[in-house]
């Protein structure tokens, strides 16, 4: 058996637990521990688990492959100590991305219906519990909330086009390695669509993080960037430059 400290363990209690409440609080907890490992580690695809169930108890273990996870121990405690620093404030924890804060939020909010027969949730790092309370519902809705508003440009790839609700996309900014959502009017939809993938600038109202992270952005002027084979080569530069 292997020793408890390496293992993540999603603990639920209650008598009767809704089979949806039960599989979205499994499926979020996967989400959360493999988004949480992907910003840890730096890799893109999810980090392989096997999956334990305790015999008399809705316990669910989480043990990463070895070879995935050289220093297990390690990775299992930047997410017990992540759950403690957002237990007691609205502080980011180091690796716990903006997915990674809303899967969490998701899992602690399945113990607030008590239709739902959650009666509390517990995750367990290093051996030790930590309870996913309203606490942390609030802290990381503060620390995913807007601070302050600022005009200002961005730049990166425009991805995900979207016209429900409203229309919008996203741009991935490469050097902050966030996606920020850009709301744009109906008649600059035609502009948007060609720049699909391509990398653009966008100017407008800016709602910031408390961290100084760009969120979102009513887009007031798009400008789409050129391609690189667009752009005049070094040859071409060369000619210019000549007398």
């Amino acid at each position: 058996m292997s020793d408890q400290k390496e293992n993540i363990r999603l603990e639920l209690k209650g008598e009767k637990i809704i089979s949806d409440i039960f599989t979205d609080s499994i499926n979020a907890f996967f989400d959360l521990i493999n988004e949480i490992s992907k910003s840890a580690i730096g890799e893109e695809e999810n980090i392989p688990w096997f999956v334990k169930v305790e015999k008399g108890s809705i316990n669910i273990i989480a043990e990463p492959k070895e070879k995935e996870l050289s220093d297990r121990y390690l990775f299992n405690k930047v997410i017990n100590d992540g759950l403690k620093v957002i237990n007691k404030g609205s502080k980011r924890p180091q690796y716990f991305t903006d997915i990674a804060l809303k899967k969490l939020k998701k899992l602690a909010k399945s113990s607030e219906s008590k239709e739902g027969g959650i009666q509390k949730i517990n995750i367990w790092t290093n051996g030790e519990p930590n309870k996913l309370s309203q606490n942390i519902v609030k802290n990381v809705d503060k620390i995913l909330s807007h601070a302050y508003k600022a005009y200002g440009t961005i730049e990166g790839r425009l991805l995900l086009i979207s016209d429900k609700k409203k229309f919008k996309f996203e741009i991935y900014d490469d050097l902050l390695d966030v996606s920020v959502r850009c709301y744009f009017k109906k008649e600059k939809i035609e502009n948007i669509l060609k720049a699909f993938r391509k990398r653009v600038s966008v100017r407008g109202l800016i709602n910031y993080r408390h961290d100084g992270v760009p969120i979102s952005i009513k887009v007031d002027d798009f400008q789409q960037f050129k391609d690189n084979s667009e752009l005049p080569s070094a040859y071409d530069v060369l000619g210019i430059l000549r007398v």
